[in-house]
């Protein structure tokens, strides 16, 4: 699809943004006033203009923000080397220069002349202005000959008009219905709209009344109601290429604001007709609100009754159609509340089903018999993604809604019973029993440098996150760019599972055992008589050890470097250290906000982690101090109060230390059974029950549960794509033979497969998904249109759905399933092709 300027410009700010807080735009021509207008209204920034006085600017720019902690754009309509002027932004900034010519080069490929004068220019701000209805294969063969014949003409033929966009523009500019009428053009435009898409208007209707025709056309026809339109309702191609223009139409940035206005303005009026359709009609359909209003009330109305949850409707046979709808309309909803509350129910939604699943396969396997089979199965079979979809959920959940507000307490209740309780009342009683904290095949904290970092003689990166568990290294994993290989393994973090016995035990002390005092009332850490009680202790032994050849930083601070800035900072470091203090800033008591805090930190990570590895380092290592427990809140049933007998230094919600050992409704061991020095005893409450202290009622941490001890470490390279070997051609030609033989009968297979699938299943499968199955039962490779037009002789409509959105539901309900069959291309750039493999 052609890319708007502001697209263009929109993709390099944001770049930019990532990397620092300043941009600083350089428009010599003033080519992108109206871009950057646009830009900071979207961005809800402050406009800092340069007018002519760049003392002025510096006054406005330091009175909004002192320490440059908030976003700020400068724009300057001046020539790039009169930056100098504000010299001492640059240090802190990104600069955006490109010009209309420089974006075109960079998004096209273009071969436009490099030196860019005034005439250049001018030419260049004339197709900047009829972008929009330009082809985009006139676009991408664009050179100065071309760009020369289009300024000559000074107008541009029908030929050279982009369809969907040129009708677009009609829709959304009125001078531009205008001109086609001063030109004595407005005829031919009309001609070829009704004859592509069948519009019926003429030049007698006013401009409003042809716009409504086109945007109700388009509606009718996405939301498959019954038109006036009948010639036209038979024919496949103007069907599709309605569709084209209004997905077209509902997406683009600039078109997207007037869509909305049509859609609220006329989809209201077929409310009636919309109630009549089947779920399975509606939840495909992008762009209306009155869609997402109406599948929101029928999903509510099926699984609340008389408001109570209908719990038999969220059985493990039953729910997937609700999971189904909740993440199509995450990404088809146009309103942000209702995609807020989609997705809320999405990961409810997934969360219980994925509750189900463990529920399944604890009843039909039984107890566990050691902590290391827990663990294995908590990480083969997923059960991680239980704790992933209740924190995604409470990160989504920012809406008073009674559906949301009852599954969120259902889900609460289900998650501490029937999963955290279970599984670590098990895990705690396996692990008691062991003459040490450890688990065979899980690594120990303590053994961390030595095991990732001590052997590297590569430049390598070490990112220290603070209460990062394992389903949150998952998470991170996939939100790293797909040039990197990253890799997952799990480690056993440190007892007490808080940040001052986890950071000082990912360190490269001369012992792996830490010695632990009391002092005034206090514990205090020490290695070796040096201290390492908190984040300046540890800075500087980490300092002292790694000496000129490591760095140590700030990830807040990193987060604000350019690529560049890191590259000449760690040029001559082996190693670097990179803390996180999002959390150690908010305390070790922090209150229910951490679940907040956590996607702008995974983001944060993920930048610093790409930057770092661009600017020269070899390996980068995540891992963190403890995990966490994560609830809807305390409930009164699980506390434990401990014994006035107990001798008490430190008391938290998840463990306390004390200088006697009193036996009671708790795990106590003396501090040695975790790999440490002192004449003292750590207390721990048994499975998910926490002691009476202060502390917040949602976010946990400091026991023994599978959520605070197995924690990530993710080791982030680049992927190795070289060969070792040169192939022998020969060779090669003899396996692809082979290969094409082997594949024939693969498909032959699949095809066997599809008719076992068809005669099982039949009951539950969709007329529009057994009339597709059936298509590659004749052939083994299908087109869009093709699958349209056959579609079409054998009555099963595709109105309300395209056909690539129905072919990508059913590859993925089968894959799902396990059933992969099917590889999908595009075909010359506009349509997908679909084959058996």
């Amino acid at each position: 699809m052609k890319k708007s300027f502001y697209d263009m410009v929109a993709t390099s700010i944001n770049n930019l943004f990532q990397k620092r807080p300043i941009v600083i735009w350089v428009d010599e021509y003033q080519s992108f006033i109206s871009e950057y207008e646009r830009y900071i209204k979207e961005e809800h920034l402050e406009k800092f203009i340069f007018t002519g006085s760049f003392m002025q600017l510096r006054h406005m720019i330091v009175n909004y923000s002192p320490h440059f902690e908030k976003r700020i754009l400068i724009y300057l309509p001046i020539k790039f080397e009169e930056i100098k002027l504000l010299k001492e932004y640059q240090w802190l900034a990104e600069i955006f220069d490109d010009t209309i010519r420089d974006l075109l080069a960079k998004h096209y490929n273009l071969q436009l002349p490099i030196n860019e004068n005034d005439r250049l220019h001018k030419q260049l701000q004339y197709i900047k202005a009829k972008w929009d209805i330009l082809s985009e294969d006139l676009i991408e063969n664009l050179d100065e000959v071309k760009l020369e014949q289009i300024i000559l003409q000074n107008q541009l033929t029908m030929d050279e008009l982009d369809k969907k966009e040129t009708l677009l523009k009609f829709m959304t500019d009125k001078t531009y219905f205008e001109s086609l009428k001063e030109l004595e053009n407005l005829q031919a435009f009309l001609q070829l709209a009704n004859e592509y898409y069948g519009f019926l208007f003429d030049e007698q209707q006013s401009y409003e009344e042809i716009v409504e025709v086109i945007a109700s056309s388009l509606i009718q026809t996405e939301l498959s109601l019954n038109s006036k339109e009948s010639d036209y309702e038979l024919d496949p191609k103007i069907a599709y290429r309605r569709s084209e223009l209004f997905n077209l139409w509902s997406k683009h940035d600039f078109y997207r604001n007037h869509f909305k206005e049509w859609s609220q303005k006329l989809s209201y009026k077929y409310k009636q007709e919309i109630s009549l359709k089947e779920i399975e009609e509606l939840y495909t359909i992008e762009g209306f609100s009155i869609i997402d209003e109406e599948l929101w009330s029928r999903v509510e109305k099926q699984l609340l009754l008389s408001g109570e949850l209908n719990i038999e409707l969220l059985s493990f046979e039953k729910i997937e159609q609700f999971i189904l709808i909740a993440e199509s309309r995450v990404t088809r909803a146009i309103e942000s509340n209702l995609i807020q509350k989609w997705k809320a129910l999405s990961e409810l939604l997934q969360f219980i089903n994925e509750l189900n699943k463990f529920k399944n396969y604890v009843s039909q396997t039984g107890n566990f018999q050691n902590p290391e089979s827990i663990i294995s199965e908590y990480i083969k079979q997923n059960w991680w993604s239980i704790d992933f979809h209740f924190r995604k959920a409470q990160e989504n959940y920012k809406q008073n809604n009674l559906l949301i507000h009852e599954l969120i307490n259902y889900a609460n209740g289900q998650y501490i019973h029937h999963f955290l309780k279970p599984i670590n009342t098990q895990f705690q009683k396996s692990i008691e029993n062991k003459n040490y904290f450890s688990i065979d095949g899980i690594p120990q904290q303590r053994y961390f440098w030595q095991e990732y970092i001590n052997e590297s003689n590569n430049k390598i990166a070490v990112i220290f996150v603070d209460a990062l568990r394992y389903e949150m290294g998952i998470e991170l994993q996939h939100l790293i760019d797909e040039e990197w290989q990253v890799d997952v393994d799990s480690m056993l973090s440190s007892l007490p599972s808080i940040t001052k016995i986890g950071m000082a035990s990912l360190l490269p002390l001369s012992s792996t055992v830490l010695t632990w005092e009391k002092e005034k009332d206090d514990l205090i850490i020490y290695s070796d008589n040096t201290k390492m009680n908190n984040k300046s202790n540890r800075v500087k032994y980490l300092e002292t050890v790694m000496g000129t050849h490591g760095q140590v930083y700030n990830l807040d601070n990193l987060y604000r470097f350019t690529e560049q800035q890191i590259k000449m900072d760690i040029a001559d470091k082996e190693k670097i250290v990179v803390y996180s203090n999002e959390i150690d800033a908010a305390g070790e008591h922090i209150e229910d906000s951490a679940v907040n805090i956590f996607p702008e930190l995974l983001h944060k990570i993920k930048i610093v982690t790409e930057n770092l590895l661009r600017a020269g380092v070899e390996k980068v290592v995540i891992t963190a101090d403890h995990g966490f427990l994560l609830t809807n809140g305390l409930e009164g049933w699980n506390e434990i109060s401990i014994s006035d007998e107990v001798d008490l230094i430190k008391k938290s919600r998840r463990y306390a230390i004390a200088t006697n050992k009193i036996k009671g409704d708790w795990i106590v061991k003396e501090i040695s059974w975790s790999h440490h020095k002192g004449n003292l005893y750590q207390y721990y409450p048994l499975s998910n029950y926490y002691f009476t202290a202060n502390g917040g009622t949602k976010f946990s941490h400091g026991g023994i549960s599978i959520q605070e001890v197995i924690i990530p470490v993710l080791i982030i390279t680049s992927k190795n794509s070289s060969k070792d070997f040169i192939e022998d051609p020969r060779i090669i030609q003899q396996q692809t033979s082979l290969i094409e033989v082997n594949q024939a009968e693969d498909t032959a297979n699949i095809q066997e497969q599809i008719k076992h699938y068809l005669i099982t299943f039949e009951d539950d499968l969709s007329k529009r998904e057994i009339f597709l199955l059936n298509c590659f039962l004749d052939s083994t490779k299908w087109s869009e249109m093709e699958l349209l037009q056959r579609a079409k002789s054998k009555g099963i409509k595709f109105k309300s759905i395209l056909v690539s959105e129905a072919m990508e539901a059913l590859i993925n309900k089968l894959e799902n399933q396990g059933k992969k069959w099917f590889t999908v291309e595009m075909i010359n750039g506009t349509m997908y092709e679909y084959s058996l493999k």
